[in-house]
């Protein structure tokens, strides 16, 4: 049982980390944020406060993709928290891009991904297209992160008929046009909507976070 099974609202309100996540507003603000964060990153978000995202939402992306096949794509992939979730299920072929050079340095000590590349997601990508059989994001698209924007983009990595699960926080979902993008899209024929569902981010806490399943027709 983790310490964070004590917690409630008011003590996450007031916990450094997660105060300085949602003070972040503009990607310069992010990178410092992380270089600052990445040595007690997952001692801190995961024994101290119970971050159960990167589970869930690796799990909603396989319960999709059936086995595991091909390459897998972990978009923010931070120190490698949703990659391990997933290569513990199975996937054997991973690469991350993230925005901080210190995450990708912690996530690198997993050994689990093939390859890790800096990538700012609000610039042009040097990734080949149609590459991935799945991809998969934990809160990675938020205020002062990433906004809705580079979805379509992102939707050109994925090869037809693969899948990408990603999360998004219910306040913003809608005001931070989210939902409207991804409305956009699918009337577009980028991607198909195949699940969206409300569950937690942490797990002593309420469900607050949209976990969205798309498909590439």
């Amino acid at each position: 049982m983790t310490q964070g099974n004590n917690k409630n609202s008011n003590d996450f309100a007031d916990d450094d980390l997660i105060r300085g996540a949602y003070a972040i507003e503009n990607q310069d603000d992010a990178q410092a944020f992380y270089q600052l964060w990445a040595d007690d990153y997952d001692d801190h978000m995961v024994e101290k406060l119970g971050y159960v995202s990167p589970t869930i939402v690796a799990e909603q992306l396989l319960a999709h993709t059936g086995e595991p096949k091909g390459a897998f794509l972990d978009i923010g992939c931070g120190t490698g928290l949703t990659g391990k979730a997933l290569t513990d299920r199975g996937v054997a072929t991973l690469d991350g891009i993230d925005l901080s050079r210190a995450m990708l340095d912690k996530a690198a000590g997993r050994g689990i991904y093939r390859k890790l590349s800096l990538a700012d997601l609000t610039q042009p990508l040097d990734l080949p297209q149609g590459a991935y059989n799945a991809m998969v994001s934990s809160g990675t698209f938020t205020h002062g992160h990433v906004g809705p924007e580079p979805l379509g983009t992102l939707m050109g990595l994925l090869r037809r008929g693969g899948h990408f699960a990603f999360t998004v926080h219910r306040d913003i979902w809608e005001s931070l046009g989210f939902e409207a993008e991804v409305a956009r899209l699918q009337e577009a024929g980028t991607l198909d909507v195949v699940e969206r569902r409300l569950d937690r981010f942490f797990a002593p806490l309420e469900p607050v976070g949209w976990f969205v399943a798309v498909r590439k027709p």
